[in-house]
């Protein structure tokens, strides 16, 4: 596994422990991982830019509600590598996302209006992307 993507994963464990506890992450941190990870990973950045897009999709459609959660779709997105990988991601981010609030509301019994922490399933979606995207490259050698 590329050290930086493992890197990267470590940071975003810490963002989503910040976000568990405080329910907020400063904003500074993440606007300078998501710049780092832009120019470390510049041959992606249409995927970054396609994950920003969809990020704001989600904050339209009541999905997601923080900026710091379209921060971390950035950085993830800058990531990904093909446009299969990509349909992935989105598709995990929905399922684990209504898996998660679902979880929250009927069996944590958490207000629909209060504030729920989202970077944990986007935390969950990326160590699904690296252990399926890894396991692939596995499979195939």
């Amino acid at each position: 596994m590329d050290t930086m993507i493992l890197t990267f994963a470590i940071l975003i464990f810490l963002i989503t422990l910040i976000d568990i506890k405080t329910k907020r992450v400063p904003s500074i941190l993440l606007s300078g991982l998501l710049l780092v990870a832009g120019i470390l990973n510049f041959s992606n950045i249409s995927y970054g830019l396609l994950a920003l897009t969809y990020a704001w999709f989600l904050i339209d459609s009541d999905f997601i509600k923080g900026m710091g959660d379209v921060k971390v779709i950035g950085i993830i997105g800058l990531f990904i590598s093909n446009l299969h990988v990509f349909f992935l991601f989105m598709i995990l981010i929905v399922f684990y996302g209504v898996v998660y609030k679902w979880c929250l509301l009927f069996i944590m019994k958490e207000k629909e209006n209060s504030e729920i922490p989202f970077i944990p399933v986007l935390f969950m979606t990326f160590i699904t992307l690296i252990i399926l995207w890894e396991g692939w490259f596995l499979w195939v050698i």
